[in-house]
């Protein structure tokens, strides 16, 4: 998400139209909290709860593409754990699967594919809500929601503090670059260690900065006030139905 300086995109998103964040918010987040609580093997429900995140996608116009590409760039944090686990001990009952030299669990194995494919679906559903919702309009929606505020609040400040540090680390690269630099070789590795370690002691000193700017505004550290509407006819009728839908793909003897 990117946000147009000079424009105040939190206010202005209140007079926006389209549905409600609440509804966004409900439908993306039940989809990925009843893929998390699918029990362990159950693949045909797994299958077709990825069908009806293609089918939400198609609903709610997500760019399926940027979708998708954040969904491979997110890949490697989860993927990393679950190409682990097959090489677990094996337990008593455990089945072991031979794979050259190496020996897996079997157990493991289906644990793995089984984590995979829940975590694969719920970065989906928070990367179709990103692509299809704008930051302010997910924080004033938790908001509406109930959320704890300080919970919104932390989402909100983490968010654009981490697009504060995005700029600064591309500027260092710039000035790095600038320099002639290589970085191509084993002892390079010092620079990038003190590149990020600037980038470190930088970012502490903004956010002081920061918090010290924004005590001397009255800032108290609760969330922003938002007004609230009620839900439309539409709105209530996409959460019903997709609520609906997940709890009947759960309960169907697939």
């Amino acid at each position: 998400m990117h946000f147009t300086p000079g424009h105040d995109h939190y206010h202005e998103a209140l007079e926006t139209g389209g549905l409600d964040a609440r509804a966004k918010i409900v439908a993306w987040l039940g989809l990925a909290i009843a893929g998390v609580l699918t029990p362990w093997g159950q693949w045909p429900v797994l299958g077709a709860y990825g069908a009806c995140w293609l089918l939400l996608c198609l609903a709610l116009a997500a760019p399926l593409l940027k979708v998708l590409r954040r969904v491979i760039a997110a890949s490697p944090f989860f993927l990393l754990l679950a190409v682990l686990l097959p090489f677990r001990p094996l337990e008593p009952g455990d089945h072991a699967l031979a794979l050259g030299p190496l020996t897996l669990s079997a157990a493991g194995s289906e644990l793995a594919l089984d984590m995979a494919a829940k975590a694969t679906l719920s970065v989906a559903c928070v990367a179709a809500l990103a692509s299809t919702e704008s930051l302010a309009g997910v924080t004033r929606g938790m908001q509406r929601l109930g959320a704890p505020a300080l919970f919104v609040t932390l989402m909100n400040f983490t968010f654009r503090y981490l697009l504060v540090l995005r700029e600064e680390t591309q500027r260092m690269k710039r000035a790095r670059d600038a320099r002639a630099f290589g970085g191509r070789w084993l002892w390079h590795a010092r620079v990038v260690g003190l590149m990020i370690g600037s980038l470190f002691l930088r970012s502490i000193e903004r956010a002081e900065r920061v918090h010290q700017a924004m005590a001397s505004r009255g800032y108290s550290g609760g969330a922003f006030a938002v007004s609230s509407r009620a839900l439309s006819g539409a709105e209530w009728l996409l959460i019903a139905s997709c609520l609906l839908l997940f709890v009947v793909v759960r309960l169907l003897p697939l």
